[in-house]
């Protein structure tokens, strides 16, 4: 829930305005600080998991162009195959376009989330699944140049030195893989949460018993319809207010006089 669905009186008293204070305020008010507070609390917890999240698909973008950049210095120097080339498609597909995406969104969410936790909650979803898949591709391709670092590593220590730039490259750009590994599984319990406090939000919003009960002014009671007193000496009773005939000298039903 965003501040912006408080009612005007919530919201000016956030901004530290008082002149739009509700009718019940001294009864709701201390109610309403706590609400407030609870709220603010929760988009700041919000924007925490959010900024962590673009921080660490930053350094993951960072980390594999490092990857990408000693695999094409090994590939184009040492290699008259084009494998490499396959390996920088799959880690551009796999790992920079997905936190990409994952920087674009946390944005969008960040700068809306005062506005519209339903924003946040749909940004935040797409980020945990895109983080997970990342993930797996960089543990795929940390599979794969694990397995070229071994061959390396036994033909040089075979009597081939020659191979020796080639592991300290493949080497190079494991190192830099796996962290960029390591940032993308800690995206992972960031969108969680981010997902869990918007659908809580959301969910304390829509119900009856939520925050919105707190500043709803409560209705008055209903006032007592008055029943006005007869007359006296009239056709009703001054003492039941039951209706007589005219000239009636006692009540036809309390059988009091007729004043």
């Amino acid at each position: 829930m965003s501040f912006a669905r408080l009612p005007g009186a919530a919201r000016s008293w956030r901004h530290g305005r008082t002149h739009a204070r509700p009718e019940n305020a001294d009864l709701y008010g201390s109610r309403l600080e706590w609400v407030i507070e609870t709220e603010q609390s929760t988009e700041d917890l919000a924007q925490k998991n959010l900024k962590l999240a673009q921080t660490f698909a930053i350094l993951s973008l960072v980390l594999i162009g490092v990857c990408i950049a000693f695999v094409i210095v090994d590939g184009s120097l040492f290699s008259s195959s084009d494998d490499w080339r396959t390996i920088i498609i799959i880690a551009s597909a796999g790992g920079i376009a997905p936190m990409v995406l994952v920087i674009v969104f946390t944005g969008v969410a960040r700068a809306q989330i005062a506005r519209d936790f339903k924003l946040m909650l749909g940004m935040s979803i797409p980020c945990l699944a895109l983080a997970g898949f990342a993930t797996a591709i960089a543990v795929s391709g940390i599979i794969q140049l694990s397995r070229m670092v071994d061959i390396y590593s036994e033909w040089l220590l075979d009597g081939y030195p020659e191979y020796a730039p080639r592991l300290a490259l493949n080497a190079l750009a494991l190192a830099a893989l796996c962290g960029a590994a390591a940032m993308n599984a800690l995206q992972i319990p960031l969108g969680i949460k981010d997902v869990i406090i918007g659908a809580e939000t959301i969910q304390a919003a829509r119900s009856k018993s939520g925050t919105a009960g707190f500043y709803s002014p409560q209705p008055a009671p209903a006032a007592a319809p008055t029943i006005a007193a007869p007359a006296a000496g009239g056709p009703f009773c001054s003492k039941c207010g039951a209706k007589n005939d005219a000239g009636a000298r006692f009540c036809n039903k309390c059988g009091a006089a007729m004043g």
